[in-house]
């Protein structure tokens, strides 16, 4: 409980940012659909079967034939909302200044998704030192396999979240495909356990194909921070202000 108190205190900080900054619809939507997908990753990890680590707390007491879900659940979906939060910021910093690339989908997805790649290996680091998780001895550990982890698993959730804030008409149908994509995902991500070799190529090309990705300067997203072109900075407390 005290290593997960200052980790909920810091994602806390993280949500009253995004609600200061951005409004509480997208605020609610991100955390909450990650949150939901981070959960629903997590339950397919604590599969003994499949399992690559598994955590060495118990948190709150939640345990079932041995499987920590209390730590499933709720210490390890909240490192996913800190790694995802900041490495969306930090892309939307980088493309503050570039008129064609800041409200473009593919650029913002590309550097979010390599983003919470560098985030998750230092956060690999500090749990090396906590201790808060083991990996598998079948699992080779060093900063390539972090940063694969971590890039891979946030494919799936930036293409799911921002797919809703596309300009333009068809916006039913991409909202539709984005859930099609999720379930498809964690569909190809358990086929993983019998078809190694193709599906490493597989995830390799979905991580590395989003380089390319950032040179697309379209479709675009609606405005998603205050300090949008689109949208004149004026302070939140300014009762006069639309959303």
């Amino acid at each position: 409980m005290r290593l997960f108190l200052p980790s909920f205190i810091c994602v806390l900080i993280l949500i009253l940012h995004s609600y200061y900054f951005r409004g509480w619809r997208i605020t609610l939507l991100f955390f909450g659909s990650c949150y939901a997908i981070k959960v629903l990753k997590c339950l397919g990890d604590s599969n003994p079967v499949t399992r690559d680590y598994y955590p060495t707390m118990d948190f709150l007491g939640l345990t079932y034939h041995g499987i920590p879900y209390g730590s499933y659940l709720f210490v390890i979906p909240v490192g996913w909302l800190f790694a995802h939060y900041v490495a969306w910021c930090i892309a939307e910093a980088t493309l503050k200044n570039k008129p064609k690339k800041h409200d473009a989908f593919f650029p913002i997805i590309a550097l979010s998704i390599l983003g919470t790649g560098l985030v998750g290996v230092c956060m690999e680091s500090v749990n090396e030192a906590l201790h808060w998780w083991r990996w598998e001895p079948h699992v080779q550990t060093n900063a390539a396999q972090y940063f694969s982890v971590w890039t891979l698993w946030s494919v799936m959730f930036y293409y799911f979240f921002f797919i809703f804030y596309i300009k333009g008409p068809r916006q039913k149908t991409l909202n539709i495909a984005a859930f099609v994509y999720v379930i498809l995902f964690f569909i190809s991500i358990r086929v993983y356990v019998s078809f190694k070799a193709v599906m490493t190529l597989v995830y390799a090309l979905m991580i590395f194909g989003q380089i390319p990705l950032y040179f697309l300067n379209v479709p675009k997203l609606r405005p998603m921070r205050w300090w949008y072109p689109e949208k004149p900075v004026k302070p939140r407390l300014n009762a006069d202000y639309q959303i």
